[in-house]
């Protein structure tokens, strides 16, 4: 049987040790305290099965001796459609005191979870890791209305003989918006040099255990609902868009080209929902300083992927070592820069400020406003409409010969098919995928094409800063050359006869905006 679970949202933040009793003492003055400050020793055991079933299912078992109390917490990762907010964790929990001693499988229907950890696997969980740290706690109250729990933790997680630091914060949201952990995270952020943190105590014991490290996370399906409005619409994919960002966080630290592309993936599907219709709120200096840092991150999120992309094909190539040996330094030492970019203040304040701003009505003009309260169909058709008319443009000029025009029409052409994939129920599912498959053999070639201008101009770099690479980069710079100008051809040739698709969103509007009359 189980019970109903309270709902956990929270926040984590990595700090250097050194920082952790200061900003204790900044929160204390800072906010309203509702409770004595707390500290404690805080032990935490970590069971699952041997083939680690619980944790493949999301689930996490543990049993916390915190100072007197003895807790058994049964966590499961997931919310309801829309819950919780970019990097905030949400979590359902069930929670019981129990006695001493190890884990008894009879403890877990007492939590009221028992659903969630199958009986047969029960007799066989073991412990896996555990955390001990020295936890200070304070519950605070930024404003009326708002309770945030901070836990600021310094200790280790242990798995076996492989043990590794923790340092962090923790911010919980007790009770109020959501908004008030950005709040508080942002307030802290102006005092010390903080992450955030994407990897929780029970996955970062599991790295350990298993001796895995972190991958790229896809994105999961954006999942929007013909009945939801514009206004809610934006705001699930600006959470969906921060979430899958910050997922991304561990594995990109690692120079994982995947990651990192996927990083800048959720960058891009996060320009829609601040800036709709490309109508950035006016005179809005948090949005326009928003829209700025995402065009600043996308760019040095760029170089490590097209380093590895140019280094793949001189492998398949069978390009001289040189010029290989060159490229791979020039991937090293963009490999250095993105560490600094990823572990810099600036991109923590925008994670932060991006899910914040996302919890808030997005300011408007009047014409933009009245999208926003109607349906997320009419608001998802308009931009459609926009960008397919900018494709379309720019699609009648490179027809005709303008080849100055092939990079913004490969880029309009993402962006349409990033919206038509955002848009994935709210029309018809068929219909999109036929429209897509119609412009695919264009937006093919000037894929090739973009990847063959990208590999050429990498390959200048080597030839001007290398000089014992400088022939061979210089040949394979014209080799780069020949396949722009082919591909360059073949998407013109496709463009001169490609009749524009019908666009399939309208029809699904209008039937939409019908149907909720």
């Amino acid at each position: 049987m189980t019970a109903a679970a309270a709902r956990e949202i929270e926040l984590k933040l990595l700090a250097a040790d050194a920082d952790l009793e200061r900003l204790a003492r900044w929160a204390a003055a800072r906010w309203r305290l509702l409770a004595p400050i707390e500290a404690a020793r805080v032990v935490t055991d970590y069971y699952d099965a041997p083939d680690l079933a619980l944790a493949a299912a999301g689930v996490a078992v543990r049993l916390r001796q915190d100072g007197e109390r003895r807790l058994l917490t049964i966590k499961a990762q997931g919310a309801a459609p829309g819950d919780g907010g970019g990097p905030a964790a949400t979590r359902r929990e069930w929670e019981a005191p129990v006695g001493e001693g190890p884990l008894h499988p009879a403890d877990i229907d007492r939590a009221g979870a028992g659903e969630f950890v199958p009986p047969a696997l029960r007799a066989h969980l073991r412990l896996c890791f555990q955390t001990a740290v020295t936890r200070t706690r304070l519950l605070l109250a930024p404003y009326d209305g708002a309770v945030v729990e901070m836990a600021l933790d310094r200790g280790r997680v242990r798995a076996g003989d492989v043990t590794a630091p923790i340092s962090e914060i923790e911010l919980e949201l007790r009770q109020g918006p959501l908004r008030a952990l950005f709040d508080v995270a942002l307030d802290l952020l102006d005092r010390a040099a903080l992450r955030v943190g994407a990897v929780s105590k029970a996955e970062l014991g599991l790295l350990l255990l298993t001796g895995r490290k972190p991958q790229a996370a896809a994105a999961p399906p954006l999942g929007l609902s013909r009945l939801l409005t514009g206004e809610e619409a934006l705001r699930h994919r600006a959470r969906a868009a921060v979430r899958h960002l910050t997922a991304n966080l561990p594995a990109a630290e690692l120079a994982d080209s995947a990651a990192l592309a996927r990083m800048r993936e959720a960058l891009a599907r996060l320009r829609p929902a601040f800036d709709p219709l490309g109508k950035a709120p006016a005179n809005n200096p948090a949005i326009e300083k928003l829209l700025a840092d995402r065009r600043w991150l996308a760019e040095r999120l760029a170089p490590c992927p097209a380093w590895d992309a140019l280094a793949l094909r001189l492998t398949q190539g069978g390009a001289e070592e040189v010029l290989r040996r060159a490229a791979a330094d020039m991937r090293a030492d963009a490999a250095t820069a993105t560490l600094r970019t990823l572990r810099s203040p600036r991109l923590t304040g925008f994670i932060l400020t991006a899910a914040r701003n996302a919890e808030e009505r997005l300011a408007a003009d009047p014409a933009l406003a009245s999208l926003l309260d109607g349906s997320a169909a009419t608001l998802a058709a308009a931009e459609l409409d926009r960008l397919a008319a900018g494709a379309a443009k720019r699609l009648r000029r490179f027809a005709d010969g303008d080849p100055g025009t092939a990079a913004s029409l490969g880029k309009r052409l993402r962006r349409l098919r990033r919206e038509k994939e955002a848009c994935r129920g709210l029309f018809a599912t068929a219909a999109a995928d036929a429209w897509a498959a119609d412009l695919a053999e264009l937006t093919a070639a000037l894929g090739r094409r973009a990847a063959a201008a990208r590999a050429r101009r990498l390959l200048r770099i080597i030839a001007r800063e290398n000089r014992e690479a400088h022939a061979a980069a210089s040949t394979w710079a014209r080799f780069m050359a020949a396949e722009e100008r082919q591909a360059l051809a073949e998407a013109q040739d496709c463009a001169r006869s490609l009749p524009w698709p019908s666009p399939f969103w309208r029809d699904g509007a209008a039937s939409l905006t019908a149907a909720t009359r």
